[in-house]
């Protein structure tokens, strides 16, 4: 699939939604990304037509198989990217923020490149002077 911060953003609240209540509704997740039903409606039609979400007859949302790696991916993704920040001294509010505005733009390349940069022994926090 290819990237799109906000299919991304909605994939991963459904992800967290799921881990918390066992399945995710379409108007936890508009107030939880602050978007309209009908917005979160066309997204859902999107997902499912791409076997990412499945609903039962009760309108719960559900990730797929298939849905559930992605979205573990890219949660994980913005969990190293907070993680890093931290790392550098970003402060624990805009680490959190800008990991997922981060996570929903970096390259695969690039992310890889990160975390071989974190997991590596010169790895050295900069401080500003």
């Amino acid at each position: 699939m290819q990237k799109n911060n906000l299919t991304e953003d909605y994939i991963e609240c459904i992800l967290l939604m799921q881990k918390k209540n066992g399945f995710a509704k379409s108007i936890d997740i508009s107030r939880e990304l602050n978007v309209t039903k009908p917005t979160v409606s066309e997204m859902i039609k999107r997902l499912a037509q791409k076997n990412i979400i499945k609903l039962d007859e009760n309108k719960c949302i559900y990730l797929t198989g298939s849905g559930m790696t992605l979205a573990k991916e890219i949660h994980n993704r913005n969990i190293f990217i907070e993680s890093f920040l931290l790392k550098i001294g970003t402060c624990k509010e805009n680490a959190k923020k800008e990991a997922g505005m981060i996570g929903n733009v970096i390259s695969d390349e690039t992310y890889m490149c990160l975390e071989k940069l974190y997991k590596s022994a010169n790895f050295i926090t900069y401080k500003h002077k």
